[in-house]
């Protein structure tokens, strides 16, 4: 069976579903939002299959990697939607999630997963870095809304209002906490792969992840002991998101597509 069409399939279901946030930004109506939440379902099991489906070679490859990250993500951000109020979030994940589908059919449409234990790992890793992105994204709503809010001006997207600064921050802090555990997880079952961190290029990854997780650990016990809060809680989400993604995406980027050496 050609699977080659599923990929462009996806990211048209993306597109359709972040649709409606964007005609209500441009105040082109309200209509759409029970069309858009099927169409993301079914991007999300057409991206499944799609990954599922792709041939086996030796390593997790960089675009099949943020393919597998931006599933994550969006099913993450599908989840989030039945308890907060997402619209703004779909609309930078979506229609990015839809351009990281294709990317594996023009540049390397294989990926492989070695063994149950490392299946977890990479699980744990896939949950940890999407959760830590949603709460990137969220933080940078949460500061402009703020700041809006602060100049005495509407903290809305042309017909799209943002949710409440209290449930922005709530849904923040349960984005960065989830990811920290996720996190915690993935470093705990790594551990085992890494044998010599130079031989294995694990070193930076390394590095870079344990400094993520100790700011956003962190900012964590900072908001528990001295309840962190506003502008301070979005930088350090936005400092740890930049080390995992230079840590991770980063790291392999250079390493494969730049140096054409792998570090599995």
């Amino acid at each position: 069976m050609d699977l080659t069409p599923l990929p462009w399939l996806a990211a048209a279901c993306y597109i359709a579903a972040a649709a409606p946030g964007l005609a209500r930004i441009l105040r082109l109506g309200e209509g759409g939002a029970q069309a858009a939440k099927a169409a993301l379902l079914v991007g999300l099991a057409v991206h499944l299959t799609w990954l599922s489906g792709l041939h086996a070679t030796p390593g997790l490859g960089f675009t099949a990697s943020l393919s597998l990250t931006a599933w994550t993500t969006a099913l993450i951000l599908t989840l989030a939607g039945l308890r907060h109020p997402v619209t703004h979030l779909e609309l930078l994940v979506l229609p990015l999630a839809a351009v990281v589908v294709v990317l594996p059919v023009a540049l390397e449409p294989s990926t492989v997963i070695f063994s149950a234990a490392l299946l977890l790992h990479i699980l744990m890793s896939l949950l940890a870095y999407a959760l830590v992105s949603l709460a990137a994204t969220q933080a940078l709503f949460y500061a402009w809304a703020d700041r809006r809010l602060r100049q005495h001006r509407s903290a809305s997207l042309g017909g799209l209002e943002l949710p409440p600064l209290e449930s922005m921050e709530e849904l923040l802090f349960l984005l960065i906490s989830t990811g920290f555990l996720f996190l915690t997880l993935s470093l705990a079952s790594g551990a085992a792969f890494v044998h010599d961190l130079r031989a294995q290029h694990l070193l930076h990854k390394t590095v870079l992840t344990v400094i993520a997780w100790l700011v956003l650990g962190g900012l964590l016990m900072g908001r528990h002991l001295r309840g962190w809060r506003g502008q301070q809680a979005v930088r350090w989400a936005l400092v740890g998101f930049a080390l995992l993604v230079l840590g991770y995406f980063g790291s392999k980027f250079v390493l494969e597509v730049l140096l054409g050496r792998s570090w599995t």
